[in-house]
């Protein structure tokens, strides 16, 4: 997960971003044709494994999956600070 916040490039991955929602530190969202915005959600798979999806109403199928790959460590931390940790307690 990635995006642009002002001039600030970051870069989640997968897990710290599923962190971040169940938390509540963070909401991300897709925006798609004719500026529709679609909020990015946590879906389970059948082994229980927990994953980001995001669907458009009638539409079958997981976005994201159809998104650009950002490759790895690129932009991940352009302010040069680690983001905040979370302990047991938030998740």
């Amino acid at each position: 997960m990635g995006g642009l916040s002002g001039e600030l490039v970051w870069n989640h991955s997968s897990q710290l971003a599923i962190q971040y929602l169940e938390a509540g530190f963070f909401s991300y969202y897709l925006t798609i044709e004719k500026g529709r915005t679609l909020p990015v959600r946590i879906s389970r798979a059948p082994d229980g494994t927990k994953f980001l999806q995001v669907q458009a109403e009638g539409e079958s199928g997981n976005l994201l999956l159809a998104l650009a790959k950002v490759q790895s460590g690129a932009h991940a931390n352009p302010i040069g600070r680690q983001p905040p940790t979370l302990s047991r307690d938030y998740a």
